[in-house]
């Protein structure tokens, strides 16, 4: 896009997750991603932190479907998306500036620890998960999923070619792709 401003940012996940669903029925995600900056005291020789800095992170369709999935409180994330800032009027009547980013990819920060990734089949069931009935069906959709309550379609045709017996039930299988 033109004029699209792009950020990109390493930090950590300072809230949970939070699914919704717009107007029109499209899957979103928000949460809020902290980060500290850093800096050296040229007199010292010692780095010291400067205040903690803090942004939305908006998701949308696919993405906020498998972010759900993935991505916890607490955990180091890259993300990248558009910047927005937006000024608003708080309760108290003072002025506000709220940083926000649109992601377009968020990811774990393998400097920080390791991930697994796995790919999701293109057509999952639908399962309701118990402790989340407040949240959206396509919210349940993925946290089943998630959670190992949906087989994928990798462990199904491993069974039903036979090369997933009793004894490799808990193991991996290598997706086909």
């Amino acid at each position: 896009m033109v004029n699209e401003s792009s950020f990109c940012v390493a930090g950590y996940v300072a809230t949970v997750p939070a699914p919704g669903t717009t107007l029109s029925g499209v899957p979103t995600l928000q949460m809020r991603v902290a980060w500290t900056p850093r800096k050296r005291d040229r007199g010292t020789g010692n780095w010291a932190d400067e205040p903690v800095c803090f942004a939305t992170v908006k998701c949308y369709r696919k993405l906020a479907e498998n972010a759900l999935m993935s991505v916890h409180k607490g955990e180091p994330v890259l993300v990248t998306g558009s910047l927005r800032i937006r000024e608003y009027d708080a309760k108290d009547g003072s002025r506000r500036t709220n940083v926000d980013v649109i992601a377009t990819s968020i990811g774990h920060d393998l400097t920080r620890g390791v991930a697994s990734f796995r790919r999701l089949p293109k057509a999952a069931e639908t399962v309701s998960v118990d402790d989340a009935d407040d949240q959206p069906e396509w919210a349940k959709s993925a946290l089943a999923r998630a959670s190992g309550q949906v087989q994928d379609e990798v462990t199904v045709a491993a069974e039903e070619s036979g090369e997933l017996s009793e004894e490799t039930a808990g193991e991996p299988v290598a997706a086909p792709f």
